[in-house]
C-alpha cells in the first residue's frame, strides 16, 4: 500500500461523510437547527457529534429534514444549554 495516498473507498467515505454547524438553538423547545438540510444528504434519525474547538460537545439526533436546513434533538447527557450557534457537527460513524 502507497503512504499518503488515500485509497478511492476512503475518499468516498470522507465525501459521503455529514458535516456543518449548528444555526440556531430554538428558545422554547430543546430543537437544535442545523445549516444543512437534505440537499447535503441529511437525513431523519442521522446521529451527529457537536464539538466546539476539537473538543466533544454533546450528541444530536436529526428530526426533521428539509431541502436546506434541518432540525435535531440532544441525546444522551447532552444538555441544550451546553450548543451554541457555530458549533461544528459531523455524522457519528
Amino acid at each position: 500500500a502507497q503512504t499518503g495516498h488515500l485509497s478511492d473507498e476512503l475518499r468516498q467515505e470522507i465525501r459521503n461523510l455529514i458535516v456543518g454547524r449548528v444555526k440556531q438553538l430554538h428558545p422554547r423547545s430543546p430543537l437544535v437547527y442545523l445549516e444543512f438540510g437534505s440537499d447535503a444528504g441529511a437525513r431523519q434519525g442521522l446521529k451527529m457529534r457537536v464539538t466546539r474547538g476539537g473538543r466533544q460537545i454533546g450528541e444530536i439526533v436529526i428530526e426533521s429534514v428539509e431541502p436546506i436546513y434541518c432540525t435535531a434533538k440532544v441525546t444522551g447527557e447532552t444538555k441544550l444549554e451546553d450548543l451554541r450557534a457555530g458549533d461544528f457537527v459531523e455524522e457519528v460513524q
